[in-house]
């Protein structure tokens, strides 16, 4: 299927938000702070900002219909790939938003989101485009203004340049670190979990390549400024 194709029938899936591409409107987006409505339940949500494919949204929607999941991607022929399936198999727990990452903060309220997955973003090496980078302060500072203050934020990434600039945000922030891994597969602690056992489709080719996949989860708790 061509990516026309894809753009036109993502138009008809329910489960898939697709404000205007730039969203420059003063006015919040109309599902900022009523995610719960369209998943007509109070439970936990959970982002992945930069989702891809989706697949992986969809994953830990399936693992957990405790919790509510929302996949997050400005690429429409990428995210069609989640949507489709969500659609075919009716996950209840799970939406899509099409839309730029930067731009989150537009559509959550403050405390809407209790946990936020980064996997497997662009590291952004340029010195030029550090901004990108979802470690970025600017970043950091966007997410915290829709994070619940006890909320965590997941990095998983294969890129050694990327998690140790992360660390690096970690340390000087002296942000609260709960799960730390430089070789998710091979670390006896996580097993079993889900960090172990999800994998998204870039993970599983870089697995095949011997790369080692690192992960951090840590807590801003509250904190708004965020220094480089």
């Amino acid at each position: 299927m061509g990516k026309l194709e894809k753009f036109r029938e993502n138009e008809t899936f329910s489960c898939l938000y697709q404000p205007d591409t730039m969203y420059d409107s003063v006015e919040p987006f109309f599902m900022r702070g009523k995610w719960s409505g369209s998943f007509g339940n109070e439970s936990p949500i959970i982002l992945e900002a930069g989702c891809g494919q989706g697949t992986y949204t969809l994953d830990m929607a399936e693992r957990h219909p405790e919790l509510n999941y929302i996949g997050m991607d400005i690429k429409g022929a990428r995210i069609w790939h989640g949507a489709k399936l969500a659609e075919l198999r009716k996950t209840p727990n799970v939406r899509f938003l099409r839309a730029r990452s930067e731009l989150c903060g537009k559509f959550f309220a403050g405390g809407e989101i209790s946990g936020i997955w980064l996997t497997f973003p662009d590291p952004n090496v340029k010195n030029c485009a550090k901004r990108r980078r979802f470690m970025h302060p600017f970043f950091l500072s966007v997410f915290s203004s829709f994070l619940k203050k006890d909320g965590s934020i997941t990095l998983k990434t294969d890129s050694d340049f990327l998690f140790d600039y992360g660390m690096d945000i970690i340390k000087k922030n002296s942000l609260r670190i709960s799960v730390f891994s430089e070789d998710v597969h091979s670390d006896k602690a996580l097993a079993g979990t889900d960090y172990d056992e999800l994998t998204t489709v870039y993970e599983k080719r870089f697995m095949a390549e011997g790369k080692k996949i690192k992960l951090v989860s840590f807590h801003l708790d509250g904190k708004r400024e965020f220094t480089e």
